[in-house]
């Protein structure tokens, strides 16, 4: 897909930051964790669970920023290799789920939501407001 669409560069760009973005959120979780984890702990004699899932969950987030999200989806954006984005699908069957979506989901599960915020925008211009010419795209 060589032709230029009007979205594309903003599109790259965010792409490009996702992964940036993923570990800078779960640097933050898993600082926050610790801190108010022990924090609690210290305080008050027992422990909030919640904190231990938020540390765990940053450190998830990082690692795969780092494995997947860089790899399959920062450095194709930064290319703007779009098809390459379109056909990252788990096909089940006849049901085809796109690879973007299921790293937006388990994101905003491990995550605060703010994490998966880069994948969402692109998934929503790619999907939605994506070139003219690709096979998502509304035929007129």
């Amino acid at each position: 897909m060589s032709e230029e669409w009007k979205h594309a560069d903003i599109t790259s760009l965010i792409g490009k930051l996702a992964w940036i973005i993923g570990i800078i959120c779960g640097l933050i979780q898993l600082i926050f964790g610790i801190a108010y984890g022990s924090y609690t702990f210290l305080g008050t004699l027992y422990l909030v669970p919640w904190n231990i899932f938020s540390a765990i969950g940053g450190i998830i987030i990082i690692i795969l920023s780092l494995i997947v999200i860089k790899p399959q989806f920062s450095d194709k954006c930064a290319k703007k290799e779009w098809d390459a984005l379109y056909d990252w699908v788990l096909e089940t069957g006849k049901l085809k789920i796109s690879w973007i979506l299921i790293w937006i989901v388990i994101f905003l599960i491990f995550g605060w939501g703010y994490s998966a915020g880069p994948m969402i925008i692109v998934f929503i211009l790619l999907y939605f407001a994506g070139p003219e010419n690709s096979k998502w795209a509304k035929k007129k």
